[in-house]
Formats: structure tokens, C-alpha cells, sequence
């Protein structure tokens, strides 16, 4: 009996309590800001706030104004059953300060409320004088990364070349410093890179990352620039002085032709010309000494394309037979030149093999060195037509012997080996050789336990005191 009392007393006093606006739940904002919330202008964001149906729920700005619903505002509510939305479009500076979500009973009294503090930070903007830059080369440049940002907002600078981070590269010099900014709420900064003796090398895009900063915000802006390097015409170092004809190749007493490629690196586009060996410019589609020519061209190349009557030509050059051609290359920024000298050569013989074996996971391959001008610059080995290794003939290992690292499995390998010169590749041997693998170990790996295995044994001998001075080299 009592129990039931009690019971009814509970009901009446919650239903008195609500129906009068003492029992009113507490509003709550969502998401949970937490005290704090940090912004960029020119963002948006947007909080609920929560109450119940018995009350009015309003939001109040940083001067203590009802937020209106006004949606041509900035900030504005959205009121929907027994919520309460502020909306935070593009908010400023100006708007940083305290929101606070009020829940009001029918007798106008504040019941229940939640806050939190806004604080908007201006946004990092980043420019430069101009995007573009062209020098000579050998001249210097400074390019400049210009960056308002926040005051309470720290600031960090990345200088990227392609895909390279120069910032620590001492063949820059990069200086950050801050200036005056009218606006006593925002910081002027800029980072300039300076490179000086600028080459063709350092031609292409450049990239000022900057990383915006603090408790409440972390933003990457970028700046991308272009650096353009004028230089003079220069020719790649591997260009040959010398244009093979194979002997073996040209038919006796027919027509001999001949191309001739100069090709060079200049900017901007330099202007190619051909002229004899004593100066004489050379004209396209007109012979020259018997000699028929043509030239084409395109961007930093041209080619000169020559026919002879013969190979005898070339053989037994008279006075006024062209074996000697210059190709030369001008723009703005200067010239430079090359001589072109045409050759009778021959294509080597197939290499002969003296010794062939496999020993801890490598070939050694023994040859009988061919004497053929011009001389043999490459080989290539092929094996069973699964493998195929080149390799430079000056990269021997003592006399003709060559140390070839491969891995094979055992069993009987086919092998052919090829020689190649300016003039072209040997032809396809009579016979092949053949290599028999016993053990198919890898040489790194079995060096490795080797020098294990020695070092486990000094370790042994000294600790047993068996080796007292000496000095093992291993």
C-alpha cells in the first residue's frame, strides 16, 4: 500500500514539474564541440542543438542577439521540430566569439542552455610577382613565394624542383622573413629561392608548398612556377666524329647512301647548317662534287643525306669528294659545331670462345680478342635464348677473361656469343658452345657464407687463445 503511494507521488510531481517547465531535459549541441571549434573563412559548418518539445530553443550570437533565420545571412538557423540548426556559411574574423543555444519555458525564462567558442582564422593565401621566368644561362634568378596567413597560425615552406625537395639542397639559397600587412590580424611572409649561375639544368618547375599551422587547423596551399634557361646550342658528348659504312654490306659498283644526324640540345630552337669540310655551305637537293644531297630538318636536328656513286668513292676520296662534313648550330645565346668524317669499317667476326665455365653462381667466359677497325665495343652473350647479357669489352677481368653474375640451373646450357662495333653486329656463328652447370649456387650468397664461416672460426680461435698476434685478412 505504501509502495503504491510512493508510486503515484513520483507521477504526480514529474508530470507537475514538466507540464510547469521545472523538469526540462538539458539541451545539447551536436556534434559535441568540445569548448572550441576552429575554422577557416571561406568554410562551412553547421551544429544542432537539441532540446525538447515543451520549450523554445534559440541561438544566440557573440553580441548577444538572437541568431535570425534569415538564410541571405552568413550565419543563420534552421528550426526543425524540437532542434535548433546553426548554419556557419563563409564566417570571418569578425564572427569569432561565443554561440550559445538557449532553451526558453513558456514564461520566457532560460531553462537550459549549451555553448561553445568560435574562433575563425583568415585564410592562407599564397602568390607571386609572376609565374613565368626567363633567363640566359649563367645569369642568376630569384623567384618569390608571397603568403598572407593567420596571426595565431605558424607557417612552414617546401621548395620542390620536379620531384625533388631543395630545401635543404645547398645549391639553392632559400630566405623566409616576414613583412609589415596592414591587416593587424593576418602576417606577410615570403620565401624567395635564389640560384645563381643558372644552367639548362635547373630549366623546368619549380613548386613553394606552404603548410598553414596550429591547434584547431592544418591547410597545404601551393605555388607553382616555371623557370625557362636560354642556353647555346650544345652537342651530346656521346656524338660519334666518325659515320661507318659497312664494307660488307654495300654492293660493288651501285650507289652508296649515307645519312648523317646532327642533333643537338639548345634553347630556344637553334637554326641548323651543313657545309663541306673547307667551309662551302651545302644545298639541299643540289649535287655537290658528284655527290647528290638532301636535307631534312626538324626541331634541333637535321639530317644531311648523301648518296654516292660508289663506295670508291668514299675509298679513294679525290679533292673534291665530300668525306668530311660540319654540321653547325646557332641561335641567340651562341653556336657550336661538329665534324662528321665518313669511314669504310668492317663487322667483326663471331667471337671465339677459349674457355667457357661456371663457377659460384657467374660465367667465365675466355675469348680470343678480334682486331677489326673500327674496334669491338660491346658483346652479348645468349644463353639457351632465355638469357641474354651485354657487356662493355673494356669491362674484362684480366686479359680477355669476363665474369659474367648470373644465376642458372643445372644441366647443359646452349650458348652463342656476338660482337658488335660502330659498324654493326657479328652474324650468326657457325657453332654454338655449350655450358655445363654442376652446381647451381649464387656467387653473392655463397661469399657471404664463406666470409661467415671464417669469421666464426676466428671468433673460436681467439677465444680459445690459440691466435695471439696476427693479422688475418679475409
Amino acid at each position: 500500500m505504501m509502495s503504491s503511494m510512493r508510486t503515484q507521488s513520483f507521477l504526480f510531481s514529474w508530470l507537475f514539474l514538466g507540464w510547469f517547465g521545472f523538469g526540462s531535459a538539458k539541451v545539447a549541441i551536436r556534434p559535441e564541440p568540445n569548448g572550441e571549434v576552429g575554422m577557416m573563412s571561406g568554410q562551412s559548418k553547421y551544429f544542432q542543438c537539441v532540446g525538447s518539445n515543451r520549450e523554445k530553443l534559440s541561438w544566440i550570437d557573440p553580441q548577444g542577439r538572437e541568431i535570425s533565420a534569415d538564410p541571405n545571412n552568413g550565419i543563420f538557423v534552421v528550426k526543425i521540430r524540437n532542434t535548433i540548426k546553426l548554419e556557419l556559411k563563409n564566417p570571418t574574423k569578425q564572427d569569432s566569439g561565443q554561440y550559445k543555444c538557449i532553451a526558453l519555458n513558456e514564461q520566457n525564462q532560460e531553462v537550459s542552455s549549451a555553448f561553445f567558442q568560435l574562433r575563425v582564422f583568415n585564410p592562407t593565401i599564397v602568390k607571386t610577382v609572376k609565374e613565368f621566368y626567363q633567363v640566359n644561362e649563367g645569369d642568376s634568378v630569384i623567384m618569390d613565394c608571397i603568403v598572407s596567413s593567420d596571426k595565431e597560425a605558424s607557417l612552414e615552406f617546401m621548395w620542390m624542383f620536379g620531384q625533388n625537395d631543395i630545401s635543404q639542397d645547398p645549391r639553392y639559397r632559400i630566405e623566409n622573413r616576414n613583412e609589415y600587412s596592414p591587416n593587424p590580424h593576418e602576417v606577410r611572409s615570403i620565401s624567395r629561392l635564389e640560384i645563381k649561375n643558372v644552367s639548362k639544368d635547373h630549366d623546368g618547375n619549380y613548386v613553394c608548398a606552404v603548410d598553414t599551422i596550429n591547434k584547431f587547423i592544418s591547410e597545404s596551399k601551393e605555388l607553382k612556377l616555371t623557370l625557362r634557361v636560354q642556353y647555346k646550342p650544345r652537342f651530346d658528348e656521346k656524338t660519334p666524329k666518325f659515320i661507318w659504312v659497312s664494307e660488307e654490306a654495300v654492293q660493288q659498283g651501285g650507289p652508296l647512301s649515307v645519312n648523317i644526324s646532327c642533333i643537338v640540345y639548345a634553347d630556344p630552337v637553334a637554326s641548323i647548317n651543313w657545309f663541306s669540310f673547307d667551309n662551302r655551305p651545302i644545298d639541299s637537293n643540289r649535287p655537290t662534287g658528284g655527290v647528290r644531297t638532301k636535307i631534312i630538318d626538324s626541331i634541333n636536328m637535321s639530317t644531311l643525306m648523301l648518296t654516292f656513286r660508289n663506295i670508291d668513292e668514299i675509298r679513294n676520296p679525290r679533292l673534291n669528294s665530300r668525306i668530311k662534313y660540319k654540321c653547325r648550330a646557332e641561335n641567340d645565346q651562341g653556336v657550336d659545331s661538329r665534324t662528321f668524317e665518313i669511314k669504310i669499317g668492317h663487322i667483326p667476326d663471331s667471337p671465339m670462345v677459349i674457355g667457357l665455365d661456371y663457377r659460384d653462381g657467374a660465367i667465365i667466359l675466355e675469348l680470343n680478342e678480334t682486331v677489326v677497325e673500327p674496334p669491338i665495343d660491346i658483346y652479348r652473350l645468349e644463353i639457351s635464348d632465355e638469357q641474354a647479357h651485354l657487356f662493355n669489352k673494356s669491362h674484362f677481368k684480366n686479359n680477355a677473361t669476363y665474369v659474367i653474375e648470373t644465376s642458372l640451373p643445372r644441366g647443359e646450357h646452349k650458348v652463342n656469343i656476338y660482337a658488335h662495333n660502330p659498324v654493326g653486329w657479328s652474324e650468326q656463328p657457325y657453332s654454338s658452345y655449350f655450358l655445363q652447370v654442376v652446381s647451381a649456387a649464387y656467387r653473392n650468397d655463397t661469399n657471404r657464407i664463406v666470409n661467415a664461416l671464417l669469421l666464426v672460426l676466428v671468433i673460436i680461435a681467439l677465444s680459445s687463445g690459440h691466435i695471439k698476434e696476427r693479422l688475418i685478412d679475409f
